[in-house]
């Protein structure tokens, strides 16, 4: 069965707030729900209230939160990097981007995405620039309403990774243009490949050509020429066709004048045509037909491709901690599991073995005491038999030991342990005849291990007197 993750997209912005909720479970994602908050005049603290109580009305569990930037704070710049190398470029762009704004290095965060790849080893990057302290008021808020942001995406990037699920708009051998129209305020995209190459946003939106269509039409239309023409002298590449996207009234109407005007062919594309919807998010759409909802959206979709993440890098790191933190904890809790099963398992084996060796001594008790007895039994006939075997051994030894005694050798005393050790004292006219004494004895059929303990010399008159101790096992040898 295949799980579901919930994701939640965010679209913070000056005077209002998006909140999409989007279950994926494979292959599928269906847009379980929407909420729009007007924040005019509100504080941050009732901001983050406010944001708070929206989101837990859907009573989600362990949510992944999305956070979607549009570029309506940044600076953007095209640049072409002298590199390939996605490090090499990072290095180069952290010490020039500050010559792109009048902010300091400290004040800024700094991301890109690749738009093309030179083959003289030139790359093509849109450089985003965000004031840190813009981000950040908006991370402290969405904090206080318990929505910690895995990622800050930025909103047109976004939206061109997500055109072709979204907007069913594939990639074309020529930039095409997409034109989002939200409640006050309108972004333009060129697309290259599949690529944003170029963003520029201007204040007019669906809620002025609503109010005064005679008016702000003409501003509207001039815009987008003006966008067009910015975007085709900075990618040095003309758009062949412009979609309008976002909160569209009479979308026909609108695409025919608008191309009519600046000589292009323009289409309407309604962003949630290609995406399942709740009963209940239609019925919120509904309820706001002059609210976009695309920015949020785009960034849940396209967040595991989008290449600029605008979470600044010592949050990143952190993170990363927590997540190798996360990822030991995993890891000791799976190695005490298995080590726990490990043991279980080896406890198992020692129990059933241990039973099984008492049924077995059960079994054969009386077995082994009746083997027990034979054995006895064994051990009393070999002490008879070897007792019979060396019955007489002392008295032929004595026998022998007196045919290989030497005429000029005395023997002062003669010890028997009876465990078959002898020890044999005594005293000789020289040192060779003690020697000679010791070699007969060797080799006589009775003494093994045959030893001389000491040989002292002295005088008894005239004569030279050896004394000796020698002892010797008592065995009878075959041959």
């Amino acid at each position: 069965m295949t799980s579901s993750q919930d994701l939640i997209g965010i679209d913070l912005g000056a005077t209002s707030a998006k909140l999409v909720w989007l279950r994926v479970s494979g292959q599928k994602s269906e847009l379980v729900n929407l909420s729009f908050l007007d924040l005019s005049g509100a504080t941050d603290e009732e901001i983050a209230t406010r944001l708070k109580e929206s989101f837990h009305q859907w009573r989600i569990r362990k949510p992944r939160v999305i956070q979607s930037v549009s570029s309506q704070s940044m600076i953007l710049r095209s640049l072409e990097i002298p590199s390939m190398d996605p490090d090499e470029i990072k290095d180069i762009i952290d010490l020039q981007a500050a010559r792109h704004t009048p902010y300091s290095r400290e004040e800024i965060i700094v991301d890109y995405s690749t738009i093309a790849a030179d083959p003289s080893r030139y790359t093509k990057i849109l450089l985003v620039i965000a004031p840190r302290q813009h981000l950040k008021r908006y991370r402290d808020i969405l904090d206080k309403a318990g929505l910690s942001p895995q990622r800050i995406v930025f909103a047109p990037e976004a939206l061109a990774l997500a055109a072709g699920r979204m907007l069913g708009l594939e990639k074309t051998a020529s930039p095409v243009s997409v034109a989002h129209l939200a409640e006050n305020t309108t972004e333009f995209l060129m697309m290259d490949q599949g690529q944003v190459a170029f963003v520029r946003s201007f204040p007019l939106g669906i809620r002025e050509l609503l109010q005064d269509p005679l008016k702000f039409s003409p501003q509207f239309v001039a815009e987008i020429r003006m966008s067009l023409e910015a975007s085709q002298e900075e990618i040095e590449k003309a758009s062949s066709h412009l979609f309008l996207t976002g909160a569209l009234p009479e979308p026909a109407k609108l695409a025919g004048s608008l191309s009519q005007q600046i000589s292009l062919p323009v289409t309407c594309l309604a962003y949630l045509q290609n995406i399942s919807l709740s009963e209940k998010a239609r019925e919120t759409v509904a309820m706001f037909p002059d609210v976009s909802f695309l920015n949020a959206m785009a960034g849940v979709l396209s967040f595991p491709t989008a290449q600029v993440n605008l979470i600044p890098e010592e949050l990143k790191s952190k993170k990363i901690k927590e997540q190798k933190a996360r990822d030991l904890i995993q890891m000791g809790v799976l190695t005490l599991a298995i080590g726990v099963l490990i043991l279980a398992w080896l406890g198992g084996v020692l129990y059933f073995r241990r039973l099984y060796l008492n049924t077995l001594r059960v079994q054969y008790q009386p077995i082994h005491e009746e083997a027990g007895g034979l054995e006895r039994e064994l051990s009393r006939v070999t002490l008879a038999k070897k007792t019979l075997a060396n019955r007489g051994y002392s008295l032929k030894a004595l026998v022998e030991l007196y045919d290989v005694v030497p005429e000029n050798l005395e023997l002062s005393e003669i010890r028997y342990d009876g465990q078959g050790k002898f020890l044999l004292r005594g005293s000789a006219q020289s040192m060779s005849a003690v020697f000679s004494f010791v070699e007969s004895l060797e080799k006589s059929l009775y003494f093994i291990n045959v030893k001389t303990r000491y040989t002292t010399q002295r005088k008894q008159g005239a004569a030279e007197i050896v004394d000796f101790e020698i002892d010797s096992g008592l065995e009878k040898k075959k041959g």
